[in-house]
């Protein structure tokens, strides 16, 4: 449980070869975080996985998670192992799902999934080769 980790931990979390956790500020005021982690389900090595994209609410809808798809695919490109990135959401997420298409990721895959909440709800995987990654301006 999260509670229970130590700072070490936590610090391992946030920065490492393959792993990267990016805040968003307004200021000195944190609004926004995601991440970026080398995907546990591929052995190679060689797919990262974007994760835990949240804009606090009041600032949504100004399109700033381009910059949070910015920061993580510059990330990424910047680290030779990774061939492929993929990013899922919740199929009731239809924001997730035009940022996702509107950054050049493609759907590949469906399966029922229950999330954090308890909620069972299909996930859909979505992949990008390297090759094609178009970094927003």
């Amino acid at each position: 449980m999260e509670v229970n980790r130590s700072p070490e931990e936590w610090q391992d979390t946030i920065e490492g070869p393959g792993h990267q956790v990016f805040g968003l500020f307004n200021k000195d005021h944190l609004i926004g975080i995601t991440a970026c982690f080398t995907w546990r389900e591929d052995p190679s090595g060689e797919t990262a996985v974007l994760a835990m994209s949240f804009i606090v609410p009041e600032r949504r809808g100004q399109g700033l998670s381009r910059l949070l798809y910015k920061g993580r695919l510059e990330w990424i490109r910047a680290h030779p192992q990774f061939r492929r990135v993929v990013v899922s959401h919740r199929l009731s997420n239809t924001i997730s799902a035009r940022a996702n298409q509107r950054h050049g990721f493609e759907a590949f895959g469906r399966a029922s999934h229950t999330w954090g909440d308890g909620t069972v709800e299909d996930e859909i995987m979505y992949e990008m080769d390297l090759a094609k990654i178009r970094v927003q301006p």
